[in-house]
């Protein structure tokens, strides 16, 4: 199964029921990810691969990802491809078990956010949370705003994957930033990640403080 895009090409080895669900999802939604970013046309398309248990391993595999319970989508920014399990095997995971199609179509923009911030520069360490913070708030995921009292920003920019409850940490933050800076000054932080790097301690102040 194939749906082509202006910036991404859907692909799917596997007869999903709900194929054409996620590919209108996607282009009801692109639109909202370009006009956030203020770009139109990517450099170069993205396949977005929905791949069942066996082919998303192997992707995995050949990246030297370890594969893990919880992982279901990576993208692969050198090769321009999102590879996203299937839902059937999320719901084989302990930790997908309950996962749903609105669930997925957001992971999907998720990854697409991600495809156009990279057409500013790629990540870096110490972005990472600030990248993922966008994504899930462009995105529209399940995340709540939550207390950052109890957060070590410290272990959130350099260790982001291992630290806990690092994706609701960096939501809170870019919530309050898209609700109080001005659109163009998030959009200087997303196309100079060095600045954000040398604001980002007192970035995180401020957001703390105004909790």
């Amino acid at each position: 199964m194939v749906k082509e895009f202006d910036n991404f090409i859907l692909k799917s080895t596997n007869n999903l029921s709900y194929f054409n669900e996620l590919a209108s999802y996607i282009e009801k939604n692109e639109i909202n990810i370009q006009n956030f970013f203020e770009i139109k046309n990517l450099t170069k398309k993205y396949v977005i691969q929905i791949l069942p248990r066996n082919d998303f391993n192997n992707v995995l595999n050949a990246l030297n990802i370890n594969i893990k319970d919880y992982i279901r989508g990576n993208t692969n920014y050198s090769k321009r491809e999102i590879d996203i399990l299937e839902l059937e095997d999320q719901r084989k995971t302990i930790a997908h078990k309950n996962a749903n199609l609105d669930e997925m179509e957001k992971m999907i923009i998720h990854e697409i956010v991600h495809a156009y911030n990279n057409e500013f520069n790629y990540p870096k360490k110490e972005t990472l949370w600030f990248r993922e913070g966008v994504a899930t708030n462009l995105s529209k995921q399940d995340y709540k705003i939550v207390d950052l009292k109890q957060c070590e920003f410290d272990k959130l920019v350099n260790d982001f994957n291992n630290y806990s409850n690092s994706y609701s940490y960096s939501y809170t933050i870019v919530n309050y930033l898209l609700k109080n800076y001005e659109h163009e000054k998030i959009l200087d932080l997303i196309r100079d990640d060095y600045k954000l790097i040398k604001e980002s301690n007192k970035i995180f102040y401020e957001v703390r403080n105004n909790q």
